[in-house]
């Protein structure tokens, strides 16, 4: 078998926007910037 790729999700605490691997500069929703993000 094939090992799957496991990326991270990082989630908006502010809107909910959520993103596989790295985070925009800054949400592209709310404009929370990428500090506040958290990994999933």
């Amino acid at each position: 078998g094939k090992d799957i790729e496991i990326r991270k999700i990082y989630i908006c605490p502010k809107c909910g926007y959520t993103v596989e691997g790295q985070p925009p500069e800054r949400c592209p929703v709310c404009g929370l910037p990428r500090e506040k993000f958290k990994e999933f």
